[in-house]
């Protein structure tokens, strides 16, 4: 890609913000993750949800959404203190990122992404925490798992690794 020639590493990303309020129905079988849900999560066949256990075993917060006695979808959140990516788009002081969500390979198509996700809006909308995500740019599940869940577009993002440093520009929507 002429991109990646000219310039070496970047990232294009959607930013996407939670509504600011949720309903405070909660979702029975999206809980807070635990070491068993982990253990379980990295014997998965699929490569993308097993790596989501690194999440976890680094001590980040998570949530999954259980189906059949299984953990089918993960998601993971950074405060100011474990946000990395100020690059990418600054996070608020009080604010929390939605930095890592995955579903089992067996189990996409099934709308447990859309849950996990409004499940988190609901627990940090309650604590007031200003919930953001990042997306890659064409990641079009993704993307329609947060619009599902009430997310919209905030911004666009877009880095490149230059001079040993990640350097971005950001847009407002």
């Amino acid at each position: 890609m002429m991109v990646r020639s000219t310039f070496g590493e970047y990232r294009i990303n959607r930013i996407v913000a939670a509504p600011a309020l949720a309903d405070g129905s909660t979702d029975p079988d999206v809980v807070e993750e635990t070491p068993d849900h982990i253990a379980l999560i990295a014997r998965s066949r699929s490569a993308k949800f097993a790596g989501t256990t690194l999440y976890g075993e680094a001590g980040l917060p998570g949530l999954v959404l259980v189906d059949q006695g299984r953990p089918v979808c993960a998601a993971h959140f950074a405060d100011r203190l474990e946000y990395d990516r100020d690059s990418t788009w600054p996070l608020a002081e009080d604010g929390i990122a939605l930095i890592d969500i995955a579903t089992d390979e067996e189990a996409r198509g099934r709308g447990f992404a859309p849950r996990v996700i409004a499940e988190a809006t609901r627990r940090y909308s309650a604590k007031r925490q200003p919930l953001i995500a990042f997306i890659w740019w064409n990641n079009h599940p993704s993307l329609n798992a947060f619009r599902k869940a009430g997310w919209r577009v905030i911004g666009t993002s877009i880095e490149f690794f230059l001079f040993g440093k990640w350097r971005g520009l950001r847009f407002r929507h």
